[in-house]
């Protein structure tokens, strides 16, 4: 779990400071309303790069607030969860069980492996570039 927790801290300092012409349209205000794509890329790497296929899982409180994130098991990976408070980063990566603040949603009915090279959603491979520009820079430590 930690070296997941190594790989998200760093993905998410790539796509803050990713140079403009490089940043996908969709990231301009990451994470803010980034949660399904950055679900996408991260679930994605860390299939790649030997963790297991974690599900995309989409929920919703009831504030009506949606929100996704990775799961495999009872582990949780939420690329995107500072865009409702910056002290919820402590649960970027955590075990389901004692996440408090992921419990106030139910998981709305979207679970599916993620694999961006095998989804049929033409507005997720839209981002691929994206996606291998964050997993190469990644790879360079």
């Amino acid at each position: 779990m930690h070296e997941i927790e190594i790989i998200c801290h760093r993905a998410f300092k790539i796509i803050k400071s990713c140079p403009l012409n490089l940043l996908n349209p969709r990231f301009k205000e990451f994470p803010r309303g980034c949660c399904g794509i950055g679900t996408e890329i991260i679930g994605t790497y860390l299939q790649k790069n030997g963790f297991g296929v974690f599900n995309y899982v989409n929920a919703q409180n009831e504030s009506g607030i949606s929100h996704a994130w990775a799961q495999k098991g009872n582990l949780i990976v939420d690329l995107t969860i500072t865009q409702f408070s910056n002290d919820l980063a402590k649960f970027m990566v955590v075990n389901e069980t004692e996440s408090t603040w992921h419990k106030q949603f139910s998981k709305s009915g979207i679970v599916r492996p993620i694999n961006l090279y095998e989804t049929p959603d033409f507005q997720v491979n839209k981002i691929l570039p994206f996606y291998e520009y964050v997993s190469h820079q990644l790879n360079l430590v």
